[in-house]
């Protein structure tokens, strides 16, 4: 027997409009105070001292973080840990003078106890490094949600700001202007939130609305099942059909071999939340405020060996239409 789920983000069940119009208004809320990261002490890299984020940048990634976290209909409170943040700025300092790894080197003249610190924040965290240009936290954070290149068959940056009991996350990013590059780090290995939250499915781009800002051209998507609902989605089992604007349509069958260019896979890797179903569909061009897109999976199986369709429909939306009402801003560290 299968049964047709059709997947709305968590708590909600407005209207597409009403949808639009609350993540309209959280983003004129949370969206970044500064259009940089700027610090309370600044880092010298000649001496090892990371230096400190200002509190505005801080607060910046994380409510970026969770404006992030509440499209996906995922809990939107998520907190800067100071000590977290801490260990994550010697975690980009330490990105600032090596090489760009999980697991850099340590510099000729770093302290091994510094080295340490650092290296155990690399390891742990989702990192990034822009030349040319210094991208702020908040800047980076889209390109981690976007998972391009060879992060596309697997959305690991993504899942892990995804994973529903992220509760806290360190924050570091060194800029130095004699490489014209910036580095960051954001430590997201956090599993301590205290209540189970409940969801069938997490999907990115997000079903109902998604804002276009947060899309790129070669963008994968993804869904993640609950394992504690779900069994392990299988290749030969998983089919996705995706129908978009324009008449455009797409399969995917995970178990065909994606060749030279990325098309679908099953990724079942602990980032976050494993049973993580990505595809990607090619516009060939770039996404546009009011395209819709219907999404249909079959071949999931509940834990008791049922089968599932699951469907859902989004369309693509601007942040930068005018809100009709003002909020206050809510701030988090």
């Amino acid at each position: 027997m299968n049964c047709l789920i059709f997947l709305v983000a968590l708590g909600q069940i407005d209207t597409v409009d009403v949808r639009i119009e609350r993540l309209r208004e959280l983003w004129r809320n949370l969206q970044p105070r500064s259009a940089r990261s700027d610090f309370r002490i600044l880092p010298n890299l000649a001496s090892y001292d990371p230096g400190e984020l200002s509190a505005t940048a801080l607060s910046d990634a994380t409510n970026t973080l969770n404006f992030v976290r509440e499209v996906a209909g995922l809990p939107s409170d998520v907190t800067s840990d100071p000590d977290l943040n801490r260990q994550a700025q010697v975690g980009a300092l330490l990105l600032s003078l090596s090489n760009f790894s999980h697991f850099p080197d340590r510099p000729s003249g770093m302290d091994q106890r510094q080295y340490q610190v650092g290296r155990q924040a690399t390891e742990a965290s989702n990192i990034a490094a822009s030349y040319g240009t210094a991208h702020s936290l908040p800047q980076m954070l889209q390109g981690w949600m976007a998972s391009l290149g060879q992060n596309s068959s697997r959305a690991g940056h993504r899942r892990w700001f995804l994973n529903p009991r992220l509760s806290k996350v360190g924050w570091g990013y060194v800029a130095d202007p004699t490489k014209k590059a910036a580095f960051g780090a954001a430590i997201v290995f956090d599993q301590s939130r205290a209540i189970k939250v409940p969801y069938r499915s997490i999907s990115w781009p997000s079903a109902a609305a998604f804002p276009v800002e947060w899309t790129r051209p070669n963008m994968p998507w993804s869904v993640t099942v609950n394992p504690d609902l779900y069994e392990t989605p299988k290749p030969g089992e998983v089919m996705i059909h995706v129908s978009g604007p324009d008449g455009m349509n797409w399969k995917f069958d995970p178990a065909t071999p994606n060749g030279e260019r990325f098309l679908s896979t099953i990724n079942t890797q602990g980032y976050g939340v494993n049973n993580a179903i990505l595809f990607l569909p090619r516009l060939g061009r770039a996404y546009r405020s009011g395209d819709t897109f219907t999404v249909t999976i079959t071949g999931i199986k509940t834990k008791d060996g049922k089968g599932e369709t699951l469907s859902y429909r989004t369309v693509m939306f601007s942040l930068n239409q005018p809100s009709s009402r003002t909020p206050a801003r809510r701030t988090s560290g």
